[in-house]
């Protein structure tokens, strides 16, 4: 199987563990939106008790790559572009300073609600490294409006900080959610636990306006 992989053969597990929780089929080859150029892929819906779960892989071995699942009305195939996210968490190369349970983020956060330049009055440093909350990092830097995240960002914690070490990122979409995974370290039970803290992250964003 090692030397199948090496040459672009052979199947992924985490791929054949999405077959198997979510009875994901792929469904057409789509163009990558996040590269220029970049080769076409296969896209694999499923399903997690009601919400529709997406992934793509190499459209030359529809069972190989994929290191990330969308959530509900997340992925390309639901907007002009893939980058159109709310919000995103990822693990910082160094704690900010700046974190979710700080005065002047409560601050940031309340002048934020009524104010379309509140960038403009937040502090550099949430913009550079982002935003602290547990073991991960808000990053309002985004292309779409963050603000609607801001009053849920203590309820996402526990289910951000439940995630394993193998998740490297995840954005909150208006509607939907994706999870980026450092794919070689993946185990199934880590996968289905991830999915599910994604499930639960998109319960909670219902709320944003």
């Amino acid at each position: 199987m090692g030397v199948l992989r090496a040459l672009g053969f052979g199947k992924d597990p985490h791929v054949e563990w999405m077959i198997e929780a979510f009875g994901a089929k792929p469904v057409d080859n789509v163009v990558n939106r996040l590269y220029e150029g970049a080769p076409k892929l296969y896209r694999w819906e499923g399903d997690l008790r009601g919400t529709p779960v997406t992934f793509y892989t190499n459209a030359g071995n529809k069972y190989r790559g994929g290191g990330g699942v969308y959530l509900a009305k997340a992925g390309p195939q639901f907007m002009g572009e893939l980058g159109e996210y709310r919000c995103a968490f990822y693990h910082p190369p160094e704690a900010p300073t700046l974190t979710i349970d700080d005065p002047r983020w409560a601050e940031v956060a309340k002048k934020a609600a009524g104010d379309p330049n509140w960038s403009e009055s937040a502090p550099e440093e949430a913009f550079e490294v982002g935003v602290g909350m547990g073991r991960f990092t808000f990053v309002p830097d985004c292309p779409l409006d963050p603000r609607p995240a801001f009053p849920i960002l203590h309820d996402l914690r526990a289910p951000l900080d439940a995630m394993s070490d193998a998740v490297e990122k995840v954005y909150l979409y208006p509607a939907g959610v994706a999870i980026g995974f450092r794919v070689p370290s993946l185990t199934r039970e880590e996968l289905l636990s991830d999915v599910d803290r994604g499930a639960e992250i998109l319960r909670l964003s219902a709320s944003m306006g």
